[in-house]
């Protein structure tokens, strides 16, 4: 009676120390995620763009506050000597009040030359940030389309699976009626466990792939769509003008900063031939205020001597540099011949850029040929196969025949999934090389 009580005392244990295991909480389910999602969840979630923001929003501080800079300078002091305070004689009491102000009527750099410098960065920064942004999503979005590519890889893989299977269980089938040899079977099972093999590979390829958009998107584990190619566009025509192609181009972040460049260049140049032939001119005034009182008795308050003083003055002052001027000009020189080498640098950022969107174009265009090819060569092998597959039911084809018939079925099918996402990579290819990634993708 004893042990049937202990028995029962440990079931019960038992019982309680396993209900906390079945009652945690499963990992969280994942989350379906569709090729445009990918720029939304990008920039929220995205620790580096939030720094890009800050700093964009501590480099705004100084642009704003530029108009103040063009105020004169104003400095207001006082100073008080109480004298020796804890003497009964000779204590002196001093009071010293002093405002003086600068302004630069005209410097040699020209303050809203500076400004502009400054302004023209903080553009140059702006466009760094949203080129930072774009590579970012443009890398994100790449890691979509590889998973997508593991995807149908493995769809593609299970469906290999499924046909060696059949096949060996057809080869089966004919040796138990005498007419497929030992060897048909080894052969139909050897195919079998490398389709298993194959379907195992890809499976872990596509996991993995699956396991870093989830890690760059910042949103745990995710999924792609049962029919992914719902939402996107990958065979409609790609009609580029060369008036098109100018105006994109001019628009891309790459010019934009180039622009800036040039900007800044000219700027330069303007601001060192300022500085070599236009003086400096200031004017200031101070006024001071002096108040001196001593005390010879402290007890009788007696006062032996005071004196008040207010005065001001104004200055101008005109400064050029003299023995620096050939030092300056060889500065402007500098700038200037910069300045030119900026421009053929632009130019030839241009046309290479030309050169790249047109290939990717022609590209896309030569891949949308190959298209319906493709697929009438899968129609035509998927038929092949299942007439091969009734051949071989039937006894009239033989192994090798329903094999090579599966192989060109496989291989079609392959053909026509890299194609499709390479199609898609040349249409984010050449929105890309036009400023916006998702362009032709909508």
């Amino acid at each position: 009676m004893n042990k049937i009580r202990q028995t029962a005392l440990y079931a019960i244990l038992f019982s309680l120390l396993t209900i906390p295991l079945t009652a945690q909480e499963q990992p969280d389910s994942p989350r379906v995620i569709g090729l445009f999602d990918v720029p939304r969840l990008v920039l929220s979630n995205s620790l580096a763009e939030r720094q890009r923001q800050l700093d964009l929003r501590s480099s705004r501080i100084g642009i704003q506050n530029q108009v103040f800079e063009y105020f004169p300078s104003l400095d207001l002091q006082y100073n008080a000597d109480l004298g020796d305070i804890f003497r009964s004689q000779n204590g002196q009491n001093t009071h010293r009040l002093s405002l003086s102000s600068t302004w630069q009527v005209l410097s040699a750099g020209d303050r809203w030359l500076d400004q502009k410098i400054r302004r023209l960065d903080y553009q140059d920064h702006v466009l760094e940030a949203q080129d930072a942004s774009q590579n970012e999503i443009n890398t994100a979005l790449f890691l979509y389309l590889t998973c997508l590519k593991n995807k149908l890889d493995y769809e593609s893989s299970l469906s290999n699976e499924s046909i060696s299977k059949v096949e060996y269980e057809y080869v089966v089938a004919r040796k138990a009626q005498g007419r497929a040899s030992e060897l048909d079977i080894l052969n139909a099972q050897a195919e079998m466990d490398n389709a298993a093999y194959n379907t195992a590979s890809s499976s872990l390829t596509y996991q993995l792939s699956l396991l870093k958009l989830g890690w760059r998107l910042r949103v745990g584990p995710v999924e792609l769509p049962q029919d992914p190619f719902r939402e996107m566009k990958t065979t409609a025509p790609i009609d580029i003008s060369s008036s098109t192609v100018s105006s994109s181009l001019s628009n891309l972040i790459a010019f934009r900063r180039q622009e800036i460049t040039r900007q800044q260049l000219k700027t330069e140049e303007i601001k060192s031939f300022k500085q070599r032939f236009i003086p400096s001119v200031n004017a200031g005034m101070n006024m001071d205020w002096y108040n001196s009182s001593g005390v010879v008795d402290k007890k009788t308050a007696l006062t032996s001597r005071a004196s008040h003083s207010l005065y001001g003055t104004l200055f101008f002052s005109v400064s050029m540099p003299l023995f620096e001027r050939n030092s300056l000009l060889n500065v402007w020189h500098g700038y200037k011949l910069l300045l030119e080498s900026q421009e053929l640098e632009l130019q030839q950022t241009r046309e290479n850029a030309e050169a790249s969107l047109l290939e990717a174009v022609q590209n896309y265009d030569n891949e949308l040929l190959l298209l319906p090819v493709a697929e009438r060569k899968l129609e035509s092998s998927r038929l092949n196969y299942e007439s091969m597959s009734e051949s071989y039911k039937l006894g009239v084809g033989s192994l090798l025949d329903l094999t090579q018939a599966s192989q060109k079925f496989r291989e079609s099918q392959e053909s026509l999934t890299s194609l499709k996402v390479d199609l898609l990579l040349l249409r984010a290819e050449i929105g890309y090389l036009l400023g916006d990634t998702m362009k032709y993708l909508r």
